[in-house]
């Protein structure tokens, strides 16, 4: 019988502890088991150290590894078995006791805990109280925060060494105004989100209980703090679509976002950006410069960055909409400082993908075929959006200098053929970018043939006109109105 190195739990585990820990997961491990067992997982960790922390991908015999640990003994496999999964297990309390070490607000916990165990009562009480009175000047309120002082209180109130039956009850009752207003900002989070997604989702839903918290905020908990007040305000212009409300909730969230949880910051903040996105597509550009303020101010309140990650669908929108808004030298900027906040797996793509819209708004037209012929896409998302930004600087090249005809008549076909076998595209997407492709190949048929004026383009036009679903229809329209002599180049 024989052990892969490089595949076993523990090894995995291992992996992840730093050489300057060892000696510290060494000593955790001599704490938590009796001196017979310390032995032989002494000398398993001392085995494992020699390949940290890159275990090697070859085998060992497990007879081997036993007498290497219990020298004149007989080899049993259950044995081996037994040591591998109790040192898997201690490594990993040692990885969250570490996490615990680190946070005060889990050390006080315990403590509290261990204190009551004891029976440490008036100890147990007085740090209790303290607690509970630190929480109270908390200038950062939100779910957790009135979640954790329901913790407290129910923890005091519950303790055997109350006998002030009075103060008990009050405490009772403080901790179930806690624990309220606790459940309907979990609720509001929830309901707002789901507003915000609800064009995207399919079918009919019912919302559990919406009724019921929609009247006790409106009756009761709007004059208890401004997040109330807020998740009111967003929630009426989400799903009432109010929109003269929209200005006040941007403002209170750049007012009031030190003193928000950053959940709550990031919900408020997304779900504006996702209003902005459903006025920009039925006003159009008017919403395009607040959604990139509220981007830029995203960012540089780090609430879209989340443990240093940045998701590659927030960077792409903001740098289209920082190209769209001809704002060049901040949005290059942008994609060469967050570049690295990217999932490597997705990151170059992105990055390609985002020089090449910049390029693209910038008439450097040759630079983007550079950057996007021979790029490899990581998802169809981006060979989607990649395939249809190559597509139309292949038509304003053939438009402006008369290059690339062959290529473009090239990828219209091969991006057909792609979107005809997708899976992933909705029907009704699918069907927006096969019509792009179809006027596209009609407009280049046309300008081949130099009908400039010609009533083709008029009729041309009055179909993209009629056809809300098409991708790209702003644009459609602009080339169609430079071909008919009524507008001017540009994108």
């Amino acid at each position: 019988m024989s052990l892969k190195l490089s595949g076993a739990k523990l090894f995995s585990l291992l992996s992840k502890v730093d050489l300057q820990e060892w000696d510290a997961l060494e000593y955790f491990v001599a704490g938590r088991v009796s001196a017979e067992r310390f032995g032989p997982l002494q000398a398993l960790l001392g085995y494992c150290r020699q390949w940290h922390p890159d275990f090697p991908a070859e085998r060992m015999r497990k007879d081997d590894l036993h007498r290497l640990i219990y020298p004149g003994k007989a080899y049993r496999e259950k044995r081996i078995r037994q040591l591998f999964s109790d040192l898997s297990g201690l490594t990993e309390a040692f990885f969250a006791v570490q996490v615990a070490l680190q946070q005060e607000e889990w050390q006080e916990r315990l403590l509290l805990e261990g204190l009551a165990a004891r029976k440490l009562d008036s100890h147990f009480l007085q740090r209790s109280q303290r607690r509970i009175a630190r929480r109270q000047a908390e200038a950062v309120q939100g779910p957790e925060h009135y979640r954790a002082m329901y913790e407290d209180l129910q923890r005091q109130t519950a303790h055997r060494f109350v006998v002030d039956y009075a103060a008990a009850v009050a405490n009772a009752d403080r901790a179930q105004q806690y624990f309220d207003q606790w459940f309907v900002l979990v609720k509001l989070r929830y309901y707002c989100d789901w507003f915000s997604r609800k064009r995207f989702l399919s079918g009919q839903k019912e919302l559990p209980l919406f009724e019921s918290v929609w009247e006790y905020l409106e009756t009761e908990l709007r004059e208890r703090g401004f997040l109330f007040d807020l998740y009111y305000l967003l929630l009426r212009l989400l799903r009432d679509d109010e929109r003269s409300l929209f200005p006040e909730i941007r403002d209170r969230l750049w007012a009031h976002q030190p003193a928000m949880e950053e959940a709550d910051q990031r919900i408020v903040l997304q779900c504006l950006l996702n209003y902005c996105l459903r006025m920009v597509q039925q006003l159009g550009g008017t919403y395009v410069r607040t959604s990139w303020e509220l981007y830029r101010f995203g960012i540089e309140k780090k609430i879209l960055i989340v443990d240093g990650r940045l998701t590659d669908l927030t960077f792409t929108n903001i740098v289209v909409n920082g190209a769209d808004l001809k704002e060049f030298a901040w949005t290059w900027e942008f994609v060469e400082r967050y570049a690295g906040c990217l999932d490597p797996e997705v990151r170059q793509t992105a990055v390609a993908l985002a020089r090449a819209y910049l390029h693209y708004k910038q008439d450097q037209f040759d630079e983007v075929v550079g950057l996007l012929r021979d790029v490899e896409y990581m998802a169809d998302s981006y060979k989607i959006r990649g395939r249809s930004l190559l597509l139309r600087t292949y038509y304003e090249l053939f438009c402006r200098q008369g290059n690339y005809p062959l290529e473009l008549f090239s990828h219209l076909e091969a991006f057909r053929r792609f979107l005809q076998r997708n899976r992933v595209l909705t029907d009704a997407r699918k069907a927006g970018y096969l019509q792009l492709i179809s006027l596209l190949r009609r407009m280049v048929r046309l300008q081949m043939r130099e009908y400039r004026g010609h009533r083709a383009w008029e009729k041309l036009a009055a179909e993209v006109q009629a056809s809300p679903g098409v991708v790209a229809q702003p644009w459609l329209l602009e080339k169609i109105a430079i071909a008919r002599g009524t507008g001017s180049p540009g994108k």
